[in-house]
């Protein structure tokens, strides 16, 4: 359904107009590109189920809706959707309806209030050391040693990482720039030499030969897929899934292990080493310390 196009003017209309509304009320980037993509979802839906018009929708079609969202499979790892993604399609719903409000498209919030599935226990799935190791040993590009080192080696989160453009890297002081992270968070990451090495091994070597010269985006963009356009989680995602099947680790293989999980690996593995809490917290863009702290007890139940 996501990668459905509309065709239905009016709901086309709205949706434009919708980014635009999102503009006016000075939402962050990456909070803007998710809620494009969950309205949009939703207005697919509408047109593959005959609702035309706005004004004829009801609070039954968001539940149908919902019923539809646990349902469906999860693009980005094994399973269905989180009740934690679930909730964040229903927030860019409420957005959606109080623009509807707004422009008088809608006379009250037909949404209401619909109980929502509680947010499943996040499952952190820690790689060790010589697990990354192994991933790396196995890679088959500078593409893909790149991407291990933007989520592993930079401890970027998957929306982060599509963002990602070249005037983010500035490779001779060896920093990545991180302009809208989560919570409107903008940081300032250091990268390792070998992580230096690999993300300019693929700018220099690779990427040029995906560039688009008539695609502004695909000029600005750090990675690129092989038609050209900015990398997609899910293409990030695949990238991961095959360097993990070819270790021919079978554990590994079965341990639904997702782009995250190279951001927790990270995050455990400094701590491990001794690395102060506070310059972790900073490093992954966490808001408040008591998030990062969360991984001292992983560690520690790692060393039991």
């Amino acid at each position: 359904m996501q990668n459905q196009e509309l065709h239905i003017a009016r709901l086309k209309t709205h949706h434009k107009k919708f980014i635009k509304y999102l503009d006016t009320l000075g939402y962050d980037k990456s909070t803007k590109y998710i809620y494009n993509r969950y309205v949009k979802e939703f207005l697919c839906w509408m047109q593959a189920n005959g609702i035309h018009e706005v004004k004829n929708l009801t609070q039954q079609h968001f539940r149908d809706h919902l019923t539809y969202l646990i349902e469906r499979p999860n693009d980005n790892e094994q399973g269905a959707l989180s009740g934690k993604t679930i909730g964040v399609h229903f927030s860019a719903l409420k957005a959606f309806v109080q623009f509807l409000i707004n422009s008088n498209h809608l006379k009250f919030n037909v949404m209401g209030d619909i109980a929502l599935p509680s947010a499943r226990p996040i499952s952190y799935n820690i790689l060790t050391v010589d697990e990354i190791h192994r991933l790396y040993s196995v890679c088959t590009s500078q593409k893909e040693r790149a991407i291990l080192s933007l989520f592993y080696g930079c401890g970027l989160r998957r929306t982060e990482a599509e963002l990602l453009n070249i005037n983010d890297i500035n490779f001779r002081e060896q920093l990545l720039y991180v302009r809208v992270g989560k919570g409107k968070k903008r940081r300032v990451v250091p990268m390792s030499n070998q992580v230096t090495q690999d993300l300019k091994g693929y700018f220099q070597h690779e990427r040029k030969y995906q560039v688009k010269t008539n695609d502004l985006d695909s000029q600005k963009a750090y990675m690129l897929n092989n038609r050209g356009s900015r990398i997609s989680g899910k293409s990030f995602l695949e990238s991961l899934k095959q360097i993990i099947h070819r270790t021919g680790d079978q554990d590994l293989m079965n341990r639904g292990i997702v782009l995250h999980s190279l951001r927790h690996s990270i995050a455990t593995h400094l701590l491990q080493r001794g690395v102060d809490i506070e310059y972790i917290r900073d490093f992954l863009g966490h808001d408040q310390l008591d998030t990062t702290m969360l991984y001292t007890r992983i560690t520690q139940s790692n060393i039991q």
